[in-house]
């Protein structure tokens, strides 16, 4: 084999260091597109964890406002029997204003329109705060008329 010119030598010099940086440029889209796709998968996989958390904490905020609507009607319950007993027994033993019989209507009352507000507020569609007081008022009324008519039946 013959010697190479200092021009070819120079030429052949250029063209190893043309072909390795094309080499070094091919490898590096190579590697970045590696870790983009990389980088997709994780992030496909983390948005899959989120979605899974997210419909948890959904299935768990629902159980809990079922049990908590289920606890507001079971005291609404509780206190519509309460309000119909302290009215029998206002009703049966009439006295002063701050009686003892009065005072326990009195805040029958107040926990029955307290508690049937509550109960009006978790109603679907929700209401609005004038629909809620009228609910509660009605349920009440509702209550009391029962008893009044408990008391005009059995006397």
């Amino acid at each position: 084999m013959r010697p190479l010119t200092p021009r070819q030598a120079e030429r052949r010099r250029r063209r190893a260091i043309k072909d390795a940086y094309k080499w070094q440029q091919y490898e590096d889209a190579r590697l970045q597109e590696e870790k983009t796709e990389a980088f997709l998968r994780e992030l496909a996989e983390n948005e899959r964890r989120w979605q899974a958390v997210s419909e948890e904490l959904e299935k768990y905020f629902l159980d809990v406002e079922l049990r908590e609507q289920e606890r507001n009607n079971g005291l609404a319950g509780c206190a519509a029997l309460n309000l119909i007993i302290a009215t029998l027994y206002y009703l049966g033993n009439r006295g002063k204003t701050f009686s003892g019989p009065a005072c326990y209507f009195y805040l029958s009352l107040i926990v029955m329109l307290g508690l049937g507000y509550r109960c009006a507020t978790d109603q679907q569609p929700p209401l609005s705060t004038w629909g809620n007081l009228f609910f509660a008022a009605f349920l009440t009324l509702f209550f009391l008329l029962i008893a009044y008519g408990l008391r005009r039946l059995f006397t």
